[in-house]
């Protein structure tokens, strides 16, 4: 079995958020096993530690130590994204899964979203789980492209998850303009995507999306093609007229019914063309 990452960390803030990320986590294990899987809860209430979240985490606990795979638990009281990043960063792992919960209305944008800031800062992947799996597999993968030039930082690891998956990734290219320089950049950076990753054997489809809200419509191709995964950056272009509710990647994280991974942007990797 494929070894994609060596430490993984379970998180959440909310009870009722937990058993989503220890019900994801478990399923990675039939696809990649882990030196080591961790889990950490962080509120700075230390009540919505209960019972429910005490047993899924012993329930986890022991199905990681029967299949040889270390573990450390804890719980601390605090700020929630930064008790994730201590522990991640000192435990050197290399992917957060997060139970997060779904926002509507106006209160994601007086609040914020700790989970956005978790994915901000983090120094490894984030895997953002909002409900349980609607089916055990990762079949459809979805990767936004606009027209930043950071957007296709994200393909690397696109290509490490669909073939850990065997799943096929969606290229969608989505723009707020119907023509222009801006919808010419979105073509081509989704074309030269598709073509690479035909290059390295993945199965992929292509599509562009229209409309005034980025996040509105590459969730509303997601919802259509039963993705399984939303692969962002971390920071995505802005969405000018979604910027009440919020950056395209904070939207995303709060709305989206399917797991969204977060890639951490690097500013050292300029990507011209694919050369990975």
């Amino acid at each position: 079995m494929e070894q994609l990452f060596k430490k993984i960390l379970v998180t959440s803030e909310k009870a009722n958020t937990f058993p989503v990320a220890c019900e994801f986590a478990e399923f990675l294990l039939t696809k990649t096993l882990p030196d080591e899987l961790d889990f950490l809860f962080v509120n700075e209430d230390l009540s919505h530690y209960n019972e429910e979240v005490k047993g899924r985490v012993k329930d986890c606990i022991n199905l990681m130590h029967s299949k040889g795979i270390m573990t450390e638990h804890s719980f601390r009281q605090g700020n929630f994204h930064h008790g994730t990043i201590d522990m991640a960063t000192h435990n050197e792992s290399d992917l957060i899964i997060c139970g997060a919960e779904l926002v509507k209305g106006f209160r994601r944008f007086w609040n914020g979203s700790e989970t956005y800031k978790l994915m901000k800062a983090s120094p490894c992947y984030v895997i953002s789980v909002q409900k349980p799996m609607k089916r055990f597999g990762i079949k459809n993968i979805i990767i936004p492209v606009d027209s930043s030039g950071e957007t296709r930082q994200k393909v690397p690891a696109a290509i490490q998850m669909a073939k850990l998956m065997n799943a096929t990734i969606h290229v969608v290219g989505v723009s707020s303009t119907k023509g222009g320089d801006v919808m010419n950049t979105v073509q081509s950076y989704t074309h030269q995507t598709a073509e690479f990753l035909a290059k390295k054997n993945v199965n992929v489809v292509t599509a562009f999306m229209q409309g005034t809200n980025l996040t509105d419509i590459t969730l509303q191709y997601a919802e259509d093609q039963h993705a399984d995964l939303i692969i962002i950056m971390a920071t995505e272009e802005p969405n000018p007229y979604g910027m009440f509710e919020g950056s395209f990647a904070e939207q995303m994280i709060l709305k989206s019914e399917a797991p969204v991974m977060a890639i951490k942007l690097r500013d050292d990797l300029q990507v011209s063309h694919f050369s990975v």
